[in-house]
């Protein structure tokens, strides 16, 4: 394996990969990351070379797969690259900052015939299956999410030109099991506001904002978004209410269900963050696609919604249509 990022979320993947490695399935040859002294800590315990140039890693040596763990803004050619010269690719969300960047990875993936994955965790939550088994065949009429949570303390994600705002950075989540249960949306609203953090140096990004969704199912939804909130008080969550069935999903919990007069819940059993790895690194040994719940197709499909709905904030809330993302 090769990382292009050796920030918070490749910490997290590189956890699961030391213990790939102790079982002698995968190892990290090599790791790149602007920061030297960053990127040495976490290439350590692999023995692996250390690059900050991820050209320059990329002409080193060829490598069966990549992460691409790097912020919205930094993404700059990676991708297509190590397609390019055989890798096959895991991309933490969001995947760019532009869904037309992502159209051009998605070129490159296709002519490269390679794999490419995501970084949407909460789609390999245990109790999902349960979750659709429940939908399967009952119309849904409404859905509902949140992401309220505290600001993040990397100074890029406050400056919306290099986050994208909260919508596309962070409630993303939301919006991607949104996607994945009901399914695709067809047109988007948004309104924020920023007027709990403008104490906050840089603060561009609003620390609330509301989306209204119509999907292609005809059902509609909304979905709440807050980066001001105290230590305890935040949640992350999508309400799906359809005929004869009412679901609470907690993203990291799992679910409660009154489903035709009776309820029940589930809880979340794995690690998901350990399972999205594992599953991209089996799909790379049996070179089977469908071994992967976040392809990056669907990542790119997310991107666009909450593209379009960070249009249609900046709009004053004037609806916007979202465009598909070319799939094949």
């Amino acid at each position: 394996m090769a990382f292009v990022g050796a920030g918070g979320i490749a910490g997290r993947y590189l956890q699961t990969l030391q213990a790939e490695k102790e079982a002698g399935r995968a190892t990290l040859a090599a790791a790149c990351d602007s920061v030297e002294e960053r990127v040495a800590r976490a290439a350590a315990p692999f023995g692996a070379r250390v690059f900050t140039d991820w050209r320059r890693m990329l002409e080193a040596e060829r490598y069966d797969a990549a992460f691409i763990c790097v912020p919205p803004f930094a993404h700059e050619g990676q991708e297509a690259a190590f397609a390019e010269r055989g890798s096959h690719r895991y991309v933490a969300k969001p995947v760019a900052l532009h869904a037309a960047y992502a159209r051009g990875v998605l070129d490159a993936v296709r002519r490269a015939g390679v794999l490419a994955s995501s970084g949407y965790m909460w789609r390999y939550n245990s109790v999902n299956e349960e979750v659709q088994a429940i939908l399967a065949g009952r119309p849904v009429g409404l859905v509902l999410g949140a992401y309220l949570g505290g600001l993040p303390g990397t100074p890029w994600w406050r400056r919306k030109a290099e986050s994208g705002g909260q919508m596309v950075e962070q409630t993303t989540h939301n919006f991607d099991l949104a996607r994945y249960f009901p399914g695709e949306v067809d047109a988007v609203s948004a309104t924020g506001s920023l007027r709990l953090l403008t104490d906050v140096p840089e603060m561009q990004t609003e620390d609330a904002s509301v989306c209204q969704s119509r999907f292609a199912c005809g059902a509609i939804g909304n979905i709440a978004s807050c980066c001001a909130v105290e230590a305890g008080g935040g949640r992350a969550d999508v309400e799906i209410y359809a005929r004869g069935a009412a679901l609470r999903y907690d993203c990291e919990r799992g679910f409660r269900d009154w489903v035709d007069g009776q309820q029940r819940s589930a809880e979340n059993r794995n690690d998901p963050y350990e399972d999205i790895v594992r599953a991209f690194l089996q799909a790379v040994r049996a070179g089977d696609g469908s071994l992967l719940r976040s392809p990056y197709a669907d990542a790119a499909e997310t991107l666009a919604v909450t593209e379009a709905a960070e249009r249609s904030l900046q709009a004053g809330g004037a609806p916007v249509a979202v465009e598909r993302v070319a799939r094949g």
